[in-house]
Formats: C-alpha cells, structure tokens, sequence
C-alpha cells in the first residue's frame, strides 16, 4: 500500500557544471552547443575564463549550486529542447522519478567571479529576463512529461 501511494520528485537546475571532466550532461550539452555565449561584442580579453571550463565556444559561465563554473542552457536554441529531454529521459532510465522540480530556474547567479563584464550586464538581464518568460509559461517545458498547465506553443 505505501508504494501505491508514494511519489518521488527530484528536483533539478537548468544549469550545468562545466569544470569537471567526464562530466556527461556537461559534455553532451556542449558538443550539441546548448549553452549560452558570449555575444561577439564583447572582445576575448574582456571575457572570463573560468578554471579548467573550456571557451572554445565561448560559453557564458556562472555560480549557481554546482561547486564549479556552471554554464546555463540556451532555451533559444533549437537543439536544447531536445537535449533537456534527453538528458531527463537518461536520469529518468537511472533513477525513475514520478515527478520533476526545476528549480532555480529563475535567471540567477551567485556570485560575479565568472560573469563580471561590465558591457555584458544589459545583454545578460536581457537574455535572462526572456528565459524567464519561457520558463514561466512553460513554453520549453519537454511535451512528455505531465505540466501543472499546458503549454501555449
């Protein structure tokens, strides 16, 4: 009986660990180039390179619960929605979960050794300001999974 009547939620952040090698979401989100960059505006010189996070694709990288530099999945592109899905299908296979939490997935960073570029600060709030629109209305939420609201698309 407690079976029946028991669900497991596992909560997750939209933000992935980038300084850890062998790390697979990390690794599988950037070799499908899912993460938010660098606009081209903003020289090299001016941007940060966090630790052992490789910036050959200039991915934007902050602090949020991962110990290290976490980069953020770019819910613009195309090719996220699918890996966001994969990569939950995967865990789903490892640990099967009832439910999912995404938590934090307000626009947020911790701290500003990774993100401190002055010119940035508009095109970041920007970028996040509309992730967070989508996020809201669950417009890229992945379509198999059970929403507390359908979304609008």
């Amino acid at each position: 009986m407690f079976q029946k009547l028991t669900q497991f939620s596992c909560s997750t952040d939209p933000v992935i660990q980038g300084d850890k090698p062998g790390y697979r979401a990390f690794d599988e989100g950037y070799k499908r180039d899912v993460f938010v960059k660098w606009p081209a505006s903003i020289p090299m010189a001016q941007r940060t390179k966090p630790g052992k996070a490789p910036m050959d694709k200039s991915v934007i990288y902050g602090k949020m619960w991962p110990p290290g530099p976490a980069a953020f999945v770019d819910f613009f592109r195309n090719a996220s929605r699918q890996y966001w899905i994969d990569m939950h299908k995967e865990f789903h296979g490892l640990l099967p979960f009832d439910a999912i939490w995404i938590d934090m997935n307000e626009p947020a960073n911790f701290g500003s050794e990774y993100l401190h570029c002055p010119k940035m600060h508009d095109h970041i709030a920007l970028t996040l300001r509309k992730l967070q629109s989508l996020l809201n209305n669950n417009v890229i939420a992945p379509s198999n999974f059970p929403l507390h609201s359908k979304p609008k698309l």
